[in-house]
């Protein structure tokens, strides 16, 4: 009977030690990777921390990217939202840099441009979803805020 309850007690005690905890997503950079006749395509750096002792791994990740609208401050205009299918892993109590396509049609930034050259900058707005699928699926979000300028992004 003792014996029962001591492998209870060193079962619950290493079911506590598992404790799930939120990686950390943040936006590192965004860079434009391609030109084409009627768009283009940033790529969008995600760092992806995982303070957990145990892998990640995640098999979907959404985004979306807005721009200030120049006509209204608090107003916020859709440049591309998507649901990514890539297999993402990040080993236990590690790092690692995701970069996340983003296709846009030049059309869509007619407020950006006319912003750009009228004010000299513009704001985005970047967030999303990395769904984790291993050990536990869990849902992570991220959000980055800035300004684009003559000299660069910020």
């Amino acid at each position: 009977m003792r014996f029962g309850a001591v492998i209870t007690v060193a079962a619950f005690a290493a079911a506590c030690s598992t404790v799930f905890r939120q990686p950390q997503v943040r936006l590192e950079g965004v860079s434009l990777s391609g030109i084409g006749l009627r768009g283009a395509t940033l790529v969008a750096r995600l760092h992806i921390d995982n303070p957990n002792s145990f892998d990640l791994e995640s098999r979907s990740m959404s985004y979306r990217l807005d721009l200030q609208d120049p006509d209204s401050a608090g107003h916020w205009l859709r440049l591309a939202e998507d649901t990514i299918e890539q297999k993402i892993e990040v080993d236990a109590n590690s790092a690692n840099v995701v970069e996340i396509p983003i296709d846009f049609s030049y059309a869509e930034l007619g407020p950006a441009v006319r912003s750009l050259l009228s004010r000299g900058t513009f704001g985005y707005r970047v967030s999303g979803r990395i769904n984790v699928a291993r050990p536990i699926s869990r849902s992570v979000g991220y959000q980055r805020s800035g300004r684009v300028t003559l000299e660069g992004v910020s």
